[in-house]
């Protein structure tokens, strides 16, 4: 069902989250009844075949989950209601155990997270040095600086690659970070992900006051 997220503290008086960025706005919070269950699965099976000789494996393209602030228009906020009002993607990976952390690739910076994790902190988040094609198969690619017009990761600052870990939770801005999946080629285990994007009342009432926040100031 819904409900409202609250920031801790360091916000408003009223405790209302202020998004992500610089310059504080307020943000009505809510969670959508709705998630997607992705499944990726392993090479070997047969649904994947046709997919894995295609691409090298099943993937996702570059993308951003949602729209910067006053784009798109009134107009597509009353048809993409749900879109619109994305402001924070929650990805919970579901996959079996697997050594996640020696499939393929190389070409990566020390964990970023300091201390050693599983296999010996190999499976932590890491910034690629080479660009995607340095990543490992199955990856969440998170194209950190790239430009708002960007859709290809090219101008990114830096590259950050986060393996499917089974129990892993990443959270990022849905507006501008550019993501991409790469192609899972294992053949031992299906990449299994629960995504929820976090934003708006999911209301009529909430779409009304998202329009009037988000679009009517730059009509003034």
């Amino acid at each position: 069902a819904k409900r409202d997220l609250r920031r801790g503290g360091g916000g408003p008086p009223d405790g209302r989250w202020t998004g992500f960025g610089d310059e504080p706005r307020v943000v009505e919070m809510g969670v959508s009844r709705g998630a997607q269950l992705a499944c990726y699965p392993a090479a070997a099976s047969p649904l994947s075949d046709t997919v894995a000789r295609a691409t090298g494996g099943a993937r996702y393209v570059p993308h951003r989950d949602g729209v910067a602030v006053g784009s798109g228009g009134v107009a597509f906020a009353l048809v993409e209601p749900g879109f619109c009002m994305r402001e924070v993607t929650a990805i919970l990976y579901l996959s079996e155990p697997a050594n996640w952390a020696g499939e393929g690739g190389g070409g990566c910076e020390g964990g970023m997270e300091g201390g050693p994790g599983r296999e010996g902190g190999r499976d932590q988040p890491r910034v690629v040095e080479g660009g995607a094609e340095a990543s490992r198969g199955g990856a969440l690619l998170l194209h950190l600086g790239a430009d708002s017009a960007d859709l290809t990761g090219e101008t990114a600052s830096s590259v950050v690659e986060i393996l499917p870990v089974g129990g892993r939770l990443v959270l990022f801005d849905s507006r501008t970070i550019l993501h991409e999946v790469r192609p899972h080629s294992r053949e031992d285990v299906d990449r299994v992900a629960m995504t929820v994007w976090i934003g708006g009342a999911h209301s009529v009432q909430g779409l009304f006051r998202h329009c009037r926040t988000w679009w009517l100031p730059s009509f003034l």
